[in-house]
């Protein structure tokens, strides 16, 4: 057989907090996740904008508009 994928998805509730970012980075690395999918992040462009400059690999964001 090929190489696997390894691919999670996460229900987050909540990605605003630096030190939670931190925690799901630390926890794809050392799971050595290729594909994350994150669910409940409540992401607006300013967090989608410094998870794009954290994390070192592709990014895409579905931002939710809270009014």
């Amino acid at each position: 057989m090929g190489d696997q994928i390894q691919i999670a998805t996460i229900n987050n509730r909540g990605i605003k907090s630096i030190d939670k970012r931190a925690n799901l980075y630390s926890w794809i690395s050392d799971n050595c996740i290729d594909i994350t999918f994150v669910q409940e992040t409540y992401c607006d462009k300013i967090i989608a904008e410094r998870i794009d400059r954290e994390w070192n690999g592709t990014t895409m964001h579905s931002l939710t508009d809270s009014s």
